[in-house]
């Protein structure tokens, strides 16, 4: 039984056929070498590349597939690369802002207390204030209060101590609870005496009573040269009723210019802590902040925006004693371990060392227990006080935005490489086909197949029905059709070009028309104007 052959797509015989790896030829059912119309199959694809000959195809496909894997990857990444710099730059400005804030705050309160001792030395210089006898002292302790009043938002203490007796003389605030207290403290000798006193210094009672105090060996005392009429000095960290405390001292002089003793300020630390977690919480991202001091190389804690981070040093009691260290610190704090890990590996274990090497405006990254942490110090220096403010940001939280952001991003590269791909094998498909067909056709045209390209019907005396779709005879059409025009319009301009030379013999003869003929009876000459009108001759006189 011989094959039988698809109605309407028959194959047409050539002579002189080529081999049957040519993609525009195939062999009949009788074996002979024929012109195919099956213009590309997936079949026909393979066999090109089995034979060693990469089809058109093929080589658009893998150009337009690359040219759009390449762009959408490229633009992908520097997209991306640009989103990681914004989200370093993001974390940086916030920890600038952060410590911008800290720094800024804890400047003011700074320097509100070294101004308040500045006013009571010219105070005491001047003679408003004075310590010459029990009654000036308590007038002084009065100015001190009203001085202390509307400044409690700053410092928290106003007070001096005589040398070399030792008398403390002072107002002092509190809180408990939501309501503040005031007090004073007057002494006499060695008897110390806390007095609870109204914001206008009525006295409501004494609280406390030391009869054998001599404050010239307290801290406050001993941290200043008072032989110095013009020194000024901060204290170290002091720890009082689980509170850090600070205090700025200047020698005073009488109205004489004899030295007196030592007037001081207190400054409770404990708004560090507060202006610490209530900045960690503007932030929306994981953060944390420490404050350190540091003082001949050793880094004490001074607060902290974790509450679970040990500042202080207790007693068998449960007291605080004094502020930790930066090393004592590491041992129960991961955090802070991480931090002392690295100073230790960069600046010998000292904040100082490290900003005496890296400016306070740099950035490094940590990794912490919460993941990897963007670095920052920044730094106050007042007298001879000097901390140091760190912040922490944790940049992973910053880059889970980006990172979800960036898988999305992906999943739409993938769409557009995967479009990209499918319209280039549409496309190459279509265009082999055109590419084979145009090539069939130049086949039949070498065969002097004329009218097999140019036509389209069935041939009646053989029955096979010419190609259905001929390039080169869209082309042929084309032409015929441009052709067509073309004569047409030649046409019509050459009607016209004659239209125009015949217009003024065709005026001539209607005006011959409309001129009557002269007539032999009016006696007129025939030259003469025709009937109705009259010539004028000229009197010869």
């Amino acid at each position: 039984m011989s094959m039988s052959r698809s109605p309407g797509r028959p194959e047409q015989s050539v002579n002189g056929g080529s081999s049957t790896t040519d993609p525009t030829m195939s062999l009949n059912s009788k074996g002979e070498m024929v012109l195919s119309n099956r213009v590309w199959t997936f079949h026909r694809f393979i066999t090109g590349l089995k034979s060693g000959r990469a089809p058109i195809s093929l080589i658009l496909i893998a150009f337009i597939t690359s040219l759009a894997t390449g762009i959408a990857f490229l633009a992908w990444g520097l997209t991306f690369r640009a989103a990681t710099n914004s989200a370093t730059i993001l974390a940086q400005a916030l920890q600038r802002r952060i410590i911008d804030q800290v720094v800024s705050d804890v400047a003011v309160r700074f320097l509100a207390v070294e101004a308040s001792t500045a006013v009571s030395v010219l105070n005491f210089r001047q003679g408003y204030y004075s310590a010459a006898t029990y009654a000036d002292k308590d007038i002084t302790t009065q100015k001190l209060l009203n001085v202390l009043v509307p400044n409690v938002n700053f410092y928290s203490t106003q007070y001096f101590t005589t040398v070399p007796e030792g008398e403390l003389w002072g107002a002092s605030t509190s809180t408990q609870g939501t309501v503040r207290e005031y007090h004073l403290w007057r002494q006499y000798g060695g008897n110390l005496t806390t007095w609870d006193v109204a914001a206008n210094g009525t006295n409501l009672g004494p609280v406390t009573s030391d009869l054998n105090q001599n404050n010239t060996n307290s801290y406050w005392v001993q941290a200043i040269d008072v032989s110095n009429a013009n020194a000024f000095n901060w204290s170290s960290v002091q720890v009082w009723d689980y509170k850090g405390w600070k205090s700025f001292l200047r020698v005073f002089s009488d109205d004489h210019g004899t030295i007196q003793g030592v007037v001081g300020a207190d400054l409770t630390l404990s708004f560090i802590q507060t202006l610490l977690a209530e900045s960690k919480a503007s932030i929306p991202y994981n953060n944390l902040l420490y404050a350190f001091e540091m003082a001949g190389g050793t880094d004490t804690i001074v607060a902290s925006s974790e509450p679970d981070v040990q500042l202080y040093e207790l007693d068998s009691n449960g007291a605080a004693v004094r502020a930790l260290t930066l090393p004592e610190i590491a041992v129960t704090d991961k955090d802070t371990a991480a931090l002392y890990q690295l100073l230790q590996t960069k600046s010998d274990g000292s904040l100082s060392h490290w900003l005496s090497i890296h400016p306070t405006n740099e950035a490094v990254e940590l990794e912490l227990s919460g993941g990897t942490f963007s670095m920052m110090v920044g730094r106050i220096q007042r007298a001879n006080t000097d901390l140091a403010i760190i912040a922490f940001i944790n940049r992973d939280a910053i880059m889970g935005e980006l990172q979800a952001a960036n898988r999305k991003t992906i999943a739409i590269v993938a769409g557009v490489v995967v479009a990209g791909c499918s319209v280039a094998v549409v496309f190459s498909f279509f265009l082999a086909k055109a590419l084979h067909r145009i090539t069939r056709d130049l086949r039949m045209l070498a065969n002097f197949k004329f009218q097999d390209v140019l036509q389209q019907d069935i041939d009646k005396e053989s029955g096979v029905r010419r190609p259905q779709y001929s390039r080169i005879s869209e082309l042929w059409q084309i032409q015929r059709a441009f052709h067509k025009m073309v004569i047409t319009f030649a046409r019509a301009v050459s009607q016209n070009k004659r239209f125009s030379e015949r217009r003024p013999t065709l005026l001539n003869n209607q005006h011959r028309e409309m001129m009557p003929s002269p007539s032999p009876e009016d006696g007129r000459d025939s030259i003469g104007p025709s009937s109705g009108y009259q010539v004028e001759t000229e009197d010869p006189v």
